[in-house]
């Protein structure tokens, strides 16, 4: 926990944060450089859940919008079980849209 990783655009962040009923969620943050973090998910595998937010221009199917940020894109969430092979599927599904 702790660490950052590069990537082409900005980079990854990875923290231990507190979470619901005392527990602790992994947070990986998608940091793009100057853009702020177009994705974030809160791993808690104790409490089984992972939850998605995403920013973008347009709702993404699936996806609660939550509010609009000052540049107009849209936060959204999605809560998905908590693990590994599951995130992944989202996180392909969130490519391809």
């Amino acid at each position: 926990m702790g660490k950052s990783f590069s990537t082409p655009e900005g980079f990854i962040q990875l923290e231990s944060r507190p979470s619901t009923k005392g527990s602790l969620a992994i947070t990986i943050s998608y940091i793009i450089d100057g853009k702020g973090i177009p994705i974030e998910i809160r791993l808690n595998p104790e409490q089984d859940y992972s939850l998605f937010f995403v920013k973008s221009k347009e709702e993404i199917e699936s996806y609660n919008p939550e509010l609009v940020d000052p540049l107009g894109n849209v936060i959204q969430s999605k809560k998905i079980g908590s693990s590994f092979e599951e995130m992944l599927e989202e996180l392909k599904r969130l490519s391809s849209v």
